[in-house]
C-alpha cells in the first residue's frame, strides 16, 4: 500500500499507522514516503486476540513501545505517538485531514470494522486507507474489508498481504 501512496499521490504526506509494535513498518513508511507527519497509534496494553490466538503481556508491549521509539529516534522531528486505543485517536483528527491510514493493530473482524469505519472519513478524497494482513490466516481483516468494500461499493486493491481503498 504505501509503495502505491509513493507511486500515486504528490507531496509530502501526513497519514497514520494503527498498531506500532516495535516500529518497523513505520520505518519503512517514513523511508519510503515524503512525510509530513506520521501518527503512531497503539495502546502498549495488553491484549489477546482469539481469532488469531495472538496476544501480548504488559511487559512485552513496554519492550515494543522502547523499541519502536528507539528505531524511530532519528525521525521524531516528523512523527508522534499517540498512545490510545484506535477508536479514541480517531477523535482527535478531522474528517478531510489524512492522507492515508495504514491499519495493522488488532486483526479481530470488529476491531478491524471499527478501524475502517472510524478512520475512513478521516482520508482526503483521492487518499487511501488500508492494511496488512489480509489473507487466510487472518479471517477477521479479510471478512471486514470485504463487507466494508461491499457496503460502500468501493474498489478493493491489493499486493501481497497489503489492501486498500483510494477514499472517493
Amino acid at each position: 500500500m504505501i509503495n502505491f501512496v509513493k507511486n500515486h499521490l504528490q507531496g509530502s504526506f501526513i497519514g497514520v499507522e494503527i498498531g506500532v509494535q516495535e516500529g518497523k513498518n513505520a520505518k519503512s513508511i517514513l523511508d519510503t514516503l515524503n512525510i509530513k507527519r506520521l501518527y503512531l497509534v497503539d495502546p502498549y496494553i495488553e491484549f489477546y486476540q482469539p481469532q488469531t490466538g495472538t496476544g501480548a503481556t504488559k511487559e512485552v508491549q513496554e519492550i515494543h513501545k522502547r523499541n519502536a521509539k528507539k528505531r524511530l529516534e532519528k525521525y521524531k522531528d516528523k512523527i508522534e505517538f499517540v498512545e490510545k486505543l484506535s477508536s479514541e485517536a480517531a477523535g482527535l483528527f478531522g474528517d478531510n485531514s489524512l492522507d492515508f491510514v495504514y491499519i495493522d493493530g488488532n486483526h479481530d473482524y470488529d476491531f478491524v470494522i471499527q478501524d475502517i469505519t472510524l478512520w475512513y472519513p478521516k482520508v482526503r478524497s483521492g487518499g487511501v486507507i488500508g492494511g496488512h494482513d489480509f489473507g487466510i490466516n487472518w479471517v477477521g481483516v479479510v471478512e471486514a474489508v470485504l463487507e466494508y468494500r461491499d457496503k460502500h461499493n468501493l474498489k478493493l486493491y491489493g499486493d501481497k498481504y497489503d489492501w486498500w481503498f483510494i477514499k472517493k
